[in-house]
């Protein structure tokens, strides 16, 4: 009878590390789920005074039952099952304190790993949509306007700034949800699946640096040689055309003696003895801006205009310019004469 009392004395401690032991559920994959199991672990050490002087009632119970008169066998007998529930109880209490010891060290780590990852990754992957939209947009075709090349070249080198500014805190972000992975007690599955989407952030981050950087070595490739073809090649060649054409102009003052219409002859002659090597120049700019339209740009609409209106000046100059060499060296015959 003493037996079977202290039997049931022990049963509502003996629930209570049930309910302890069958609450210390899987560390997760996210704050809130490791958050409640922390807190729910942080509330044993709360009781554990209670629970020892409940352990210590029990164990003097356990005491009382073994207090019986020599030679009563089956009073002995009872005697000794209560002294080792007694200490079974005591040692499974001592177990389960030592478990929750360890168990809310690692739990606290995780909570700390989820801490560190949760929030900055959620801020992370929304922001990269922005970004990705932010270079689509900025990203127009590159023609053979310098001045457009150039403020597309300053939008994505702004960019790609910020960029490379926050793939360090990615980086780290994302080595926290790998290391968040590797703490949970989740399925395989689960973890294969977090995994997967702390990387796929990662590598959009990564390929979304690449991309700034590749747009900004073609738009600085594009406008460096953009500016020689200008430099080298169209400008000088419009330059001189344009020299030409003001010089065979019908408001070109010519003058009425003979030494103004040599000087005239002998400027129309230069620059007909000029023709063919300027032919040669606009052959030598047609070339390279082919080149350029072809490796550099993407819509050489520009280029290809100003390599037509080279052409035709070239064409018109050639005519305008013989037209008024003849025209002036038959004055000059006239006046002689």
């Amino acid at each position: 009878k003493r037996l079977n009392t202290f039997q049931q004395q022990c049963q509502p401690f003996v629930a209570w590390m049930d309910d302890i032991e069958g609450a210390n559920g899987q560390i997760g994959l996210t704050y809130e789920i490791i958050n409640d199991l922390a807190t729910t672990l942080q509330a044993v050490p709360d009781e554990v005074d209670a629970k020892q002087a409940e352990l210590k009632g029990l164990l003097e119970s356990a005491a009382n039952v073994s207090a019986v008169p020599d030679g009563e066998r089956s009073e002995a007998d009872d005697a000794n099952a209560a002294m080792k529930e007694g200490t079974a109880l005591k040692d499974r209490f001592e177990k389960l304190l030592a478990d929750n010891a360890a168990r809310c060290e690692k739990v606290k780590g995780a909570l700390e790993t989820a801490e560190k990852f949760e929030q900055p990754f959620t801020g992370l992957e929304s922001n990269l949509g922005e970004l990705e939209e932010a270079l689509e947009a900025c990203k127009k075709p590159i023609t053979g306007d310098v001045e457009q090349t150039d403020e597309q070249l300053q939008k994505i080198k702004e960019l790609l700034s910020t960029v490379s500014e926050v793939l360090p805190q990615v980086h780290d972000v994302c080595n926290a949800g790998n290391q968040l992975k590797e703490q949970s007690e989740v399925e395989e599955e689960q973890k294969t699946q977090f995994e997967e989407k702390v990387e796929d952030v990662r590598a959009r981050y990564e390929d979304l640096q690449q991309r700034c950087d590749s747009r900004c070595e073609q738009l600085s490739a594009a406008g460096e040689q953009t500016e020689k073809f200008l430099d080298n090649h169209y400008t000088p060649l419009t330059n001189w055309m344009a020299e030409v054409e003001a010089l065979v102009s019908p408001d070109y003052p010519i003058g009425g003696d003979m030494a103004t219409l040599d000087k005239v002859k002998k400027q129309l002659e230069d620059l007909s003895g000029e023709l063919s090597k300027k032919r040669e120049d606009v052959e030598a700019a047609e070339s390279a801006g082919q080149n350029l339209a072809t490796e550099l740009l993407e819509d050489p609409t520009i280029t290809e205009d100003q390599l037509h209106e080279l052409q035709e000046q070239c064409h018109t100059t050639k005519i305008s310019l013989r037209a008024t060499l003849t025209s002036t060296s038959c004055k000059g015959r006239g006046k002689g004469s």
